[in-house]
């Protein structure tokens, strides 16, 4: 097994040839833009249609302002995704490009990822999965079996 490891500001990202079962085209692969700058994040989900400055650094808005990324130190840190339909469950994460895995807190309010390593649905370009270590993860729900949105914060509280 080859294992590789990159770090960001004190948080590891590590990288492992194991398999999984990927998703058909998540909603937004959070793989793909995790804490990534803003061109690499716009090369995933294309030009922002609003940028601005918050007290934490620049929050740009994409996909008809559907998603937000907030760059903080000039990386992808915390990332909303609203209006969407998929399943209010664990296996909700493969539509965000992550495998489906135990949630460390779930009601019928809130399923909560909280400081847990995510595996990449799919293998990145080189043929890896990503072991992508996460702050908080949170899953709300919409209509009943649905969630309507969801907020990752990768590594700034």
């Amino acid at each position: 097994m080859k294992i590789a490891a990159r770090v960001f500001g004190g948080l590891s990202l590590l990288i492992a040839c194991i398999g999984s079962a990927a998703a058909a085209d998540p909603i937004v692969n959070i793989p793909t833009i995790y804490l990534q700058n803003k061109a690499d994040v716009q090369k995933q989900l294309g030009k922002p249609s609003k940028c601005e400055k918050i007290k934490y650094g620049d929050k740009c808005y994409y996909k008809s302002g559907n998603v937000s990324v907030v760059f903080i130190n000039g990386a992808a840190d915390w990332i909303s995704v609203d209006n969407i339909s998929i399943p209010y469950n664990e296996n909700s994460l493969l539509s965000l490009g992550l495998a489906a895995s135990k949630a460390t807190f779930a009601n019928e309010h809130i399923i909560r990822w909280d400081d847990t390593f995510h595996e990449a649905a799919a293998p990145n370009a080189s043929g890896e999965t990503e072991m992508l270590m996460i702050l908080s993860l949170s899953l709300f729900p919409g209509k009943p079996g649905e969630a309507s949105s969801v907020y990752v914060k990768v590594a700034t509280k």
